[in-house]
Formats: C-alpha cells, structure tokens, sequence
C-alpha cells in the first residue's frame, strides 16, 4: 500500500471529479492522499473533506510562502490557523506547506523577508501542537538550510524534494527527525543528482507524493496529476534501491503512518 503524503485534491482539477479520482487511487493501491492547504480558506477546505471522508484524506494546514504577499497581519493569519488546528480533531495531521521560494521575479527582498517570519511561525504552531511542518523550498536551498539552523523543526518533511545527497546529509545533521517527499521530480531524466539522494538516503526517511494536480510524473507530464499516481513514483523509487521492492514499499509505508499518525 502507499500514502500519497502532499496533493492539493481541493483544487477545482481534482474535485470536480473526485469520485472517479478516488476509485483510481484505489485501484492503484494509494490507501490516503494527505491534503495540503496554501491558505485559510483551503485549511478549511481540507479539514472539512477529512471530515467527510477519514477513511482516504488527512489535512495539513499552513500558508503556502507565495501565499504571504496578501496577507499584512502575520498575528492574525496565525491565529487563524492555530484556531483551525484547535478545533480540526484528529484530522489535522501536519502544518504547512511553509517555507521559501524565490522562483518568482516579483519575490523582493521584503517578501522574501516576510515568508522567512511566516516559515518561523509555522515552525513554532508544529512544535506546540507536536505535528510535522512540511517545507516547501525553491531556488532557495542556502536560505531554507540557515532557517532549519535557526528555527530547528523537531519533525520536518521537505516536500518535493529536489536536493542532492549532499544537500539531505546537512538536513539531517540539523534535523534528525527529517524525512524527505520525492514525487514528480524524482522521474525525471534532468535530476540525476535527485535519485542519487533517492538512492543513498535510509529507507526509513524517504516519503512518496504527487502535489496533485501538479506536475505528473515522467510518463504521464502535460496532464493532471493526482494521487493515483504515487504508484508511478513509488516504483520509481524502488529501482533506485538495493532493496527488494517489497521492503521498500513496506517501510515507507509504514514510515508515513507513523510520521503523520495515521
């Protein structure tokens, strides 16, 4: 079995035919898509269809870093999301996505500034609440490691995770409960240095997902992606390790579930 462990499947794409999503993800072996927030408003939309339906959806919640620009009062936009996360149950089960992106032109120094606050203050609501924090970064790699050095998540997942095997030792020497999601990027052919970390990583830290609706893997790019295709990058993955593919799929299954408690 996998859990796709970052999709965005309140996104229009997705849940404007969500039953037939579902049966896919099934069919696939994809027991649960964790869902990601980008702001308010969608941490309300992803607890409510973790509600709805606990059975295949966890909700994590945050704003997105190119989410910060229209948002003035950080205090208030926090205490938003603390109160979600209060009033979520058992649903809520990461905080996030947070982090750095300078992938953007119009990402000036002041913005970039303000989603370093916002990637600090997530940091603290997933250590008040012992949740994971799931990191987004993006042309932002020395940036992202000076706040893992400042801020020291006690979990962290680093989403899409586009480092070297390099790169993931300094993660892991900052952050030892660090676990690192490959998906899209993983497939392809460009990101030799990305499957050297896929390859070279414990087993137990690696994560799979697809950020659905985004970005598909290798054989299916230039169409909506969504959770069923974590298998795609789960069998991926498992030619890059030594292990038998059974072990591989077993203990990042099982690293998912304990990381998220699930």
């Amino acid at each position: 079995m996998i859990i796709d462990t970052h999709a965005h499947c309140s996104f229009d794409s997705l849940a404007e035919h969500e039953d037939e999503m579902l049966a896919r993800m099934v069919a696939a072996g994809v027991e649960m898509a964790i869902q990601i927030a980008v702001d308010a408003a969608s941490a309300r939309t992803v607890v409510d269809m973790s509600r709805y339906r606990p059975n295949v959806y966890r909700a994590v919640v945050g704003i997105h870093p190119n989410d910060c620009q229209s948002i003035r009062d950080i205090d208030t936009a926090m205490a938003e999301i603390r109160s979600i996360v209060e009033c979520s149950g058992d649903v809520v089960v990461g905080i996030g996505e947070t982090g750095l992106d300078r992938h953007y032109p119009e990402t000036g120094p002041g913005e970039f500034a303000r989603q370093r606050i916002f990637f600090g203050r997530h940091v603290s609501l997933a250590r008040e609440f012992w949740l994971p924090v799931v990191v987004h970064s993006r042309d932002a790699w020395s940036e992202t490691i000076e706040c893992l050095r400042e801020f020291r998540p006690e979990r962290l997942v680093m989403h899409c995770y586009l480092g070297d095997l390099a790169t993931t030792q300094t993660i892991l020497g900052l952050c030892p409960n660090a676990w690192f999601a490959f998906g899209w990027a993983t497939t392809y052919r460009r990101n030799e240095a990305v499957r050297g970390a896929a390859a070279g990583l414990p087993l137990d830290r690696i994560l799979v997902e697809t950020d659905a609706p985004f970005l598909s893997p290798e054989p299916f790019r230039g169409t909506i992606n969504e959770p069923a295709n974590a298998r795609t990058v789960l069998e991926f993955i498992k030619t890059l390790r030594s292990e038998p593919g059974a072990e591989v799929e077993e203990i990042i299954y099982r690293s998912t579930k304990e990381l998220f408690g699930l």
